[in-house]
């Protein structure tokens, strides 16, 4: 068992529940609004130059799968310079999808390091830019909803959510026109859901994904619920 991933989960959790308890302390939500986007994005770029600096196969297996294409994960680092510069009625279905997404983003990273550290995995330093993208963007989604930031309602969580599944939909439309496999969603046999072939059928494999990412949803919209109550707000002091 690799132990560098056990401790590195620990180390990301703890500044993990730092964050979150230091929340409530925050009086320019201005200005986090701009650092959390900014922050995302900046490990996910240098994740991006990393992997395809260290990337030896000729393919570039590695940095393909940082790419937007790839996965949720990274299209939705990709998208965050996005929130410093759209109109503020066009950022809110886009800041209550990141608060529904902060769920799968936090136990993404417990799967990904308990994973590797079963399997005695060797620790490349990029998987740690990963994590920590997937860690600050989960606080971020908190803080969203904590501060009222991310307006929360069935409505507005079903607005949100059709927009993860209208870019899969489009992927998967992608795949079946110019044979990909964007998100995994190939339907012509390239098919896997984050690198492992669940089932050998494209089109059940395809099913499984859209259900996993609804079940995924659905947890966020339980958090922003749970966290949309007065006693967890810290919009009392706004300026």
């Amino acid at each position: 068992m690799n132990f560098v991933y056990i401790w590195a989960l620990i180390v990301m959790y703890a500044l993990f529940a730092l964050g979150i308890f230091l929340m409530k302390y925050i009086r320019n939500h201005k200005a986090f609004n701009l650092i959390f986007p900014v922050a995302v994005f900046a490990l996910y770029f240098a994740l991006c130059i990393f992997v395809y600096e260290t990337d030896t196969d000729p393919a570039r297996w590695n940095f393909l799968n940082t790419l937007p294409t790839a996965n949720i994960s990274p299209f939705t680092f990709s998208i965050m310079p996005l929130l410093l510069v759209l109109p503020k009625k066009a950022k809110e279905p886009i800041y209550l999808l990141i608060a529904m997404m902060s769920v799968g983003m936090f136990f993404s990273v417990a799967f990904g390091c308990l994973g590797n550290a079963v399997r005695n995995y060797r620790f490349h330093p990029h998987f740690l830019l990963d994590y920590m993208a997937h860690v600050v963007l989960a606080a971020y989604g908190v803080y969203l909803i904590r501060s009222k930031t991310a307006k929360f309602s069935v409505k507005n969580c079903l607005v949100s959510g059709s927009l993860i599944y209208g870019v899969a939909v489009v992927m998967m439309i992608l795949n079946v026109i110019f044979d990909k496999a964007f998100f995994g969603l190939s339907l012509n046999g390239s098919h896997n859901i984050y690198n492992m072939v669940l089932v050998d059928n494209s089109y059940l494999s395809a099913l499984i994904y859209f259900i996993g990412l609804g079940a995924v949803l659905a947890l966020g919209a339980l958090l922003c619920a749970f966290l949309n109550r007065e006693r967890f707000s810290i919009v009392g002091e706004r300026k």
